[in-house]
Parts: C-alpha cells; sequence; structure tokens
C-alpha cells in the first residue's frame, strides 16, 4: 500500500506580491517599479498595499484593491505637491523620484 500525499490548504490562485509598472493611471507613470503586498482578510476583503510609502487600497478584488491603491497613491502626491514645509518636500521628492504626471492628459 502506497501512502498518500498530504494537500495544501486553500492556497490562493494569485501571487502574494506583484510589481506595478508603468502607466499606473490616466495621470501617472511609474519611474520605477513599486512591489505590492497583496493580502485576503478572513472576511474576505483584498488589500494591497507596499512597504516603501505605506499606502494601501482595499476592495472585493483583487483589482478592486489595485485601483483603490492606485487611487490612494495618486490622492498622496496631490496632498503633498501642495504643501512647501521641508517634511513634506522632502516626502514629495521621494514619491517623484517614483511616480510622474503624465504630462499633456
Amino acid at each position: 500500500m502506497r501512502p498518500s500525499l498530504a494537500r495544501m490548504g486553500s492556497v490562493p490562485s494569485f501571487p502574494s506580491q506583484i510589481a506595478l509598472v508603468g502607466e499606473i493611471s490616466d495621470r501617472f507613470r511609474l519611474a520605477q517599479p513599486i512591489t505590492l503586498n497583496l493580502e485576503q482578510e478572513e472576511s474576505g476583503k483584498m488589500i494591497a498595499s507596499d512597504d516603501i510609502f505605506f499606502m494601501y487600497g482595499e476592495g472585493v478584488s483583487r483589482q478592486d484593491a489595485l485601483r483603490d491603491y492606485v487611487s490612494s497613491l495618486s490622492e498622496y502626491y496631490e496632498l503633498l505637491e501642495g504643501h512647501q514645509d521641508a517634511a513634506s518636500v522632502n516626502l514629495f521628492k521621494h514619491l517623484q523620484s517614483y511616480l510622474h504626471p503624465i504630462q499633456g492628459r
């Protein structure tokens, strides 16, 4: 008699990390990739977050979480763009090394 192989429990059909590259919206493109962590909460909600800017997005699907993340990152850019204090200027410079507005749109 052959031993039976143990099977893994439910394994997500998507990676736990993805990299965002290039144009991420009609307004912004990335100059360098941002790695996002994808997690599914016990409630089923998906969370997409980064370890660079500590931004996140959430949604009922992975795509919804990614869209919400991009929206949050865009709002962060617009928020920092309007501030002139030293801390905000430094954060904005760091953000600009990743995120660039698309000209002419």
